[in-house]
């Protein structure tokens, strides 16, 4: 399902479609706060149908993905577990510059899943590799609160990030 880029380059394009990431409807209807302070190649805005080719469903697609993949990316941790605690760590983090590389790369909606896919792989993963690492790392008077704070960090970094 891959979507022509129609008559804009892949600067506009993603200009105009990038904040996919956060799922901001706003940008996909075109607000034109998202794209006020962005020069285009061309010469000024392009028109909202050149370069704005995502339908409702690739845009629930796109979103949907990444938390598909940490579905699957919890799952996938008990086996990269049974490998070894640092190389699990290491995999992990080889999602974490795969997907962003291939979205990136883009240049059209199936990429863009894939990536989302991969970095999904990449979440869901590190929610159980991360704190395992850390436990088994902390010295044993110290490991509940070294798992105690990684949880109470996470959840106020995703406050911090929900309010800003």
């Amino acid at each position: 399902m891959i979507r022509d880029l129609g008559n804009c380059t892949q600067e506009e394009w993603l200009a105009r479609n990038l904040s996919y990431y956060s799922g901001d409807e706003n940008v996909f209807n075109n607000s034109s706060t998202a794209t006020e302070n962005i020069t285009f190649s061309g010469g000024g805005e392009p028109e909202a149908d050149d370069c704005n080719t995502w339908t409702g469903g690739d845009i629930s697609i796109i979103i949907g993905a990444a938390k598909i993949g940490a579905v699957f990316g919890t799952l996938l941790a008990g086996f990269l577990l049974d490998i070894g605690r640092r190389t699990s760590v290491g995999i992990v983090c080889g999602f974490f510059i795969l997907g962003p590389l291939i979205m990136a790369l883009a240049e059209g909606t199936g990429a863009l899943i894939v990536g989302r896919l991969i970095v999904g792989l990449g979440v869901g993963a590190s929610a159980v590799v991360s704190p395992l690492y850390m436990a088994e790392m902390s010295p044993a008077n110290v490991r509940g609160r070294v798992i105690l704070l990684y949880s109470v960090f996470l959840g106020l970094g995703t406050l911090v990030c929900v309010c800003v």
